[in-house]
């Protein structure tokens, strides 16, 4: 499927988004697409098995980024302007607001 995707859009290359459910993926084709150059980058919030193994190559790729999935009641218009202010962010250059610091564990 990643192959069919139109390449040199306006990323240059799919990004493939899954914040929905873990079993409509397949993470190692996910890898071999983002490791052949198929597909850009990758945001994931939910794997095929929760939570995401600490062994999973997923974690070493600097083009994929992993989110909690937390299932909770959201303030959809907050959510919305943390999203704005951030893409703001990246497009001035500047660094994100609450990324993960992968050496302090969250």
């Amino acid at each position: 499927m990643f192959g069919t995707l139109r390449q040199g859009g306006a990323l240059g290359k799919p990004v493939f988004i899954n914040a929905g459910r873990g079993g409509s993926q397949v993470e190692t084709d996910i890898i071999a697409a983002l490791g052949q150059g198929v597909l850009g980058a990758a945001s994931l919030d939910v794997f095929e098995k929760e939570p995401l193994s600490p062994e999973s190559p997923l974690w070493d790729l600097n083009n994929v980024v992993i989110t909690p999935h937390a299932a909770a009641a959201s303030d959809v218009g907050a959510l919305f302007r943390h999203v704005e202010r951030q893409i703001a962010r990246f497009e001035a250059g500047d660094p994100l607001d609450h990324v993960v610091d992968r050496a302090s564990g969250y």
